[in-house]
């Protein structure tokens, strides 16, 4: 299959994912959003947040995390650069993190040691800049403090972040902590 075709498969994806975010948002806000990223990656409903940087809908998938779909690298960057955009509120920003790029993140595990791609680097970094706090609250902090309560839900203890997520963390911290002025590179 040529580059582009799999880029119009792609975007064909996108646009049907970001219809259904839409009406699920206009109707029931977030928690819309929830509901159907929820029955996307999970093919059921799953408890949903109350507020930005909650865990209850990452905590909810418990033992399922394993069975989650995770969306290709590219179709999580098309659709963040297409769907979040600088007017959307931060609950819904949040909950899109939290459902669509935190699988992908979290599917940097210890046992694949598998690097994540420059795209996911590339649209992490740029969401980073622009929307820092609900990086922090729905992607960060889960693949931090959350390690340890997916474990033991699911029987696991296995408590370690692996290299990849820290690598992935080091730049996003590193890209836009505010340097002295010395410092240049």
């Amino acid at each position: 299959m040529s580059k582009n075709a799999v880029t119009s498969e792609v975007e064909i994806v996108r646009n049907q994912i970001i219809q259904l975010l839409n009406d699920a948002g206009a109707q029931d806000g977030a928690e819309g959003i929830s509901k159907v990223a929820s029955l996307l990656i999970n093919g059921c409903c799953t408890g949903t947040s109350e507020e930005p940087g909650d865990f209850a809908m990452i905590n909810s998938m418990g033992s399922d995390l394993a069975e989650c779909v995770v969306f290709s690298d590219s179709l999580i960057s098309s659709l963040s650069k297409v769907y979040i955009i600088e007017m959307m509120s931060t609950a819904r920003v949040s909950i899109f993190l939290a459902s669509f790029v935190l699988p992908s993140i979290d599917a940097l595990a210890p046992d694949t040691s598998r690097p994540a791609s420059r795209e996911l680097v590339t649209m992490l970094t740029s969401l980073a800049k622009f929307r820092p706090a609900e990086c922090i609250h729905s992607l960060m902090i889960p693949i931090l403090m959350g390690e340890v309560n997916r474990s033991l839900a699911i029987g696991n203890m296995r408590k370690e972040v692996s290299k990849a997520q820290c690598e992935l963390f080091n730049r996003l911290v590193f890209v836009h902590t505010i340097r002295p002025t010395w410092y240049n590179f």
